[in-house]
C-alpha cells in the first residue's frame, strides 16, 4: 500500500552550513555558561586563622585574564569567519605580566585558529577538541603560568 505525502506538510529541509551555524553556536553557548560558572575561581576564599594548611593544599590563587576579540578566517575558506571571545585563567603570582602574557597568548590562538576547518570545529566534539588543544597551547606559551581558557563565545560565520 502507497502512501501519499502531501507536499504542503512536509517541512522543508535546511541547508548543511545553516546546521552548522546553528549546533556551533549551541555549543558556544554552553560553553559561556560553562565559564560564567568558572568565574567563580577567581576570588580568593575567606579563611579561618588555622585552615592555612587546607588552603595550601588547594592549590594556587588564580585570576581571570580577558583576551581581546580574536576574528579570523578559517583554513581553505576564505568566506568561513570565526570570532572567539574569552579569558585565561593565571596563577596570581603571573598577573603582573598578564597583559603581555594575554596579548602573546591571543596571538597563538589566531594562528591557531587560521589552521582549523569548518569540520573541525562542528558538534560538540570539535568545541572540546578545541578548548583541549587551545588549553595545551595556553600552558606551554605561559610555561604552566596559565591554566586554562575560558571561551565565553565562539560565532562561526
Amino acid at each position: 500500500m502507497a502512501v501519499k505525502e502531501d507536499s504542503a506538510t512536509s517541512t522543508p529541509k535546511r541547508s548543511g552550513a545553516a546546521g552548522v551555524i546553528a549546533a556551533t553556536l549551541l555549543a558556544a553557548l554552553i560553553g559561556a555558561g560553562h565559564g560564567l560558572g568558572m568565574t567563580k575561581w577567581t576570588a580568593a576564599p575567606k579563611s579561618a586563622p588555622n585552615a592555612d594548611k587546607a588552603t595550601a593544599a588547594a592549590g594556587p590563587e588564580l585570576a581571570l585574564r580577558e583576551l581581546a576579540p580574536i576574528v579570523t578566517n578559517l583554513a581553505n575558506s576564505g568566506d568561513v569567519w570565526v570570532r572567539l571571545e574569552g579569558g585565561i585563567l593565571l596563577e596570581a603570582t603571573a598577573a603582573k605580566q598578564g597583559e603581555a602574557l594575554a596579548a602573546q597568548i591571543g596571538t597563538d590562538i589566531l594562528a591557531y585558529l587560521r589552521t582549523l576547518s569548518i569540520a573541525q570545529l562542528q558538534g560538540v566534539n570539535g568545541l572540546a577538541f578545541l578548548r583541549e588543544d587551545l588549553n595545551e597551547r595556553i600552558r606551554q606559551r605561559s610555561q604552566g603560568k596559565a591554566r586554562e581558557i575560558v571561551i565565553q563565545t565562539l560565532v562561526v560565520q
